[in-house]
């Protein structure tokens, strides 16, 4: 039920700030959504928040989104807290986050995937898959 409310929630977060939000597509119906400069996410093709507040770089291999993100700011007061590295399984939308740089270059790898070049925010048009 919590989850629940949390996504409802973002969801009513996401539909309040698309006049002001940019969107940019990713691999699959994923989307990054820059809200201001204190809040970019990534999301599903549902428009579900999987990834953020505070997303800073983004890649893309075969079967994941990898993700950088810094911890969110103390005036943040949504539940959506992601840190560190995330990797996205596209097929699946699970996301393993809060993993440092060799635990995430691990999981590809065991995945027979390699850590794709990460682009900071600002280049999100450049990414292709």
């Amino acid at each position: 039920m919590r989850r629940l409310i949390a996504v409802a929630f973002m969801l009513a977060c996401i539909v309040g700030c698309t006049d002001r939000a940019v969107t940019r597509p990713l691999p699959d119906g994923y989307k990054v959504w820059v809200m201001n400069s204190d809040e970019i996410y990534v999301s599903d093709a549902g428009n579900e928040l999987l990834v953020g507040p505070s997303l800073k770089k983004v890649g893309v291999t075969e079967r994941y989104i990898v993700t950088t993100s810094d911890v969110a700011k103390p005036s943040y007061i949504g539940s959506l807290r992601t840190s560190d590295y995330s990797l996205i399984e596209r097929s699946t939308r699970k996301v393993m986050t809060g993993m440092t740089e060799v635990e995430a270059q691990r999981e590809l790898f065991q995945a027979g995937e390699s850590m794709p070049a990460l682009l900071d925010f600002r280049s999100y048009d450049s990414v292709t898959q």
